[in-house]
């Protein structure tokens, strides 16, 4: 007779799933997604910058600064 296969039997070295990458590998990846974020800031402070200088060609519309009545207190 044929024998039943276990269910979802462990790996060879008792452990199911794959191992935590190292410790190095984990470093690398912190510094990538860290340099990402920096290139990220710095085209975000690059189009704040063009933005202040012509905010004409950003879509926001100048606006003349309000005037206050003289009724607040």
């Amino acid at each position: 007779m044929l024998r039943q296969s276990s269910p979802a039997s462990p790996g060879r070295n008792g452990r199911q799933g794959s191992d935590p990458p190292d410790l190095q590998s984990q470093f690398e990846s912190l510094l990538d997604q860290v340099w990402h974020s920096e290139a990220d800031w710095r085209l975000y402070d690059r189009i704040d910058a063009f933005c202040a200088s012509q905010p004409d060609h950003c879509g926001v519309a100048v606006t003349a600064p309000r005037r206050s009545s003289g009724r607040e207190k």
